[in-house]
């Protein structure tokens, strides 16, 4: 009886406590009265009751204010604020408005600069971004060209890696080349197959698994959360993975995307590289420097990458997730693209629409010529007109 007691108790206490199966889901809603302070906005909240993210969207998101949700967790059930970001320690060639912004303290031309070549240097923030800062010397060192001898992928910049002690263009090595490191990025295929025989590893680019049943970039698939998901990998066999939560509405899970998915997205990241644009090691391939020369190449390759690492935090997240996603340059340059298509689209809709316009007054002008002609000469050929008797 008294473990009867102790059971009943329990259902009491802790009966009334929801339970998930799912992921956690993630949705809009309002998390402030009418008439609240922008300086004093919610903009991101777990509820646990319902196991999910609720996001209201900032009032001054215009004006720069954000929400930065990268440190959100379920342990933490207290709102998120908006903020306006402050730029702090940026490395040389990243934007700036004032010298305290910059790692170096000096901002000119709306840029923080650098130490030149040759300059002593305690760490890679300290040099420009055409050099680095190599232990053996603390002098800032220009970079070398691909295809140099290197020790570490900080001796060749953003664009290349160091493998097999050589700078090697990111994303260019094929599939079968041998690594002496596990560097996917190394790979045109963005994957890399390790095989372990006894004591002895090797490391080989290789094409990446590829899901079966799958439909495209937009058409996720979407499964019980710990199912598992259906792939052939590149030796053609059969292989499993567990599905991942991601961000989105729902409950569901999703299947992991491997590059054996996503080769026309891995080639537009490899023509990003060949470009060959410098950005600071710090700032990564996508810096200021690079949107400024080629935002066309910058924006379709930060789509491109982002699906490559992340295709489940971004696919299907709602809309005022987006504005405070981690990945919200995603967003931004989706929405890049998309203006730029639209116009494409309406110049070549004008295009046409001046062709017809051109093709239309041409041929009023050629029948006006045809009449101007047959009326010179109808007092000669009054029956006659191309040849037609127009009466019997």
């Amino acid at each position: 009886s008294k473990l009867l007691f102790v059971l009943a108790l329990s259902l009491f206490v802790w009966g009334d406590e929801p339970v998930f199966n799912g992921c956690s889901t993630y949705s809009c809603g309002s998390l402030n009265p009418p008439n609240t302070d922008p300086n004093n906005f919610n903009c991101a909240q777990y509820i646990p009751a319902k196991d999910t993210y609720t996001f209201d969207t900032c009032p001054n998101l215009s004006h720069g204010q954000m929400c930065d949700i990268s440190t959100i967790s379920s342990a933490d059930t207290q709102p998120m604020k908006c903020e306006m970001p402050t730029l702090q320690n940026q490395a040389p060639g990243e934007p700036c408005t004032f010298n305290d912004q910059c790692h170096s303290s000096k901002c000119m031309y709306g840029k923080c600069q650098g130490s030149a070549v040759g300059t002593a240097c305690n760490s890679q923030l300290d040099c420009d971004a055409d050099s680095y800062c190599p232990k053996s010397s603390n002098k800032c060192t220009a970079l070398p060209a691909t295809g140099a001898a290197c020790g570490i992928d900080s001796e060749c910049g953003t664009n290349d890696v160091c493998i097999n002690s050589k700078c090697i263009r990111k994303f260019t090595m094929e599939d079968g080349a041998s690594l002496d490191v596990h560097v996917i990025t190394a790979c045109k295929s963005g994957w890399v197959k390790k095989t372990v025989n006894g004591a002895s590893t090797t490391y080989n680019c290789a094409k990446g698994p590829s899901l079966k049943s799958w439909q495209g970039i937009n058409s996720p698939i979407r499964v019980a959360k710990g199912s598992m998901c259906n792939y052939v990998n590149s030796d053609g066999d059969d292989i499993t993975e567990q599905s991942i939560c991601g961000v989105s509405s729902t409950d569901k899970a999703f299947c992991k995307v491997f590059p054996g998915n996503l080769e026309s997205q891995l080639e537009t990241i490899q023509n990003y590289y060949q470009l060959g644009v410098i950005c600071h090691v710090s700032a990564g391939p996508f810096c200021r420097a690079a949107l400024a020369t080629y935002p066309d190449q910058y924006y379709k390759a930060y789509v491109a990458y982002t699906l490559y690492g992340n295709y489940q935090g971004v696919i299907e997240a709602p809309s005022c997730v987006q504005e405070a996603s981690p990945d919200v340059k995603y967003f931004d340059a989706l929405n890049y693209i998309k203006a730029q298509e639209n116009a494409a689209s309406a110049k070549t809709t004008m295009t046409i629409g001046s062709i017809v316009l051109l093709l239309a007054i041409a041929v009023v002008l050629f029948v006006m010529k045809l009449m101007n002609t047959y009326q010179l000469t109808s007092s000669k050929q009054p029956n006659n007109l191309f040849g037609i008797d127009l009466l019997p």
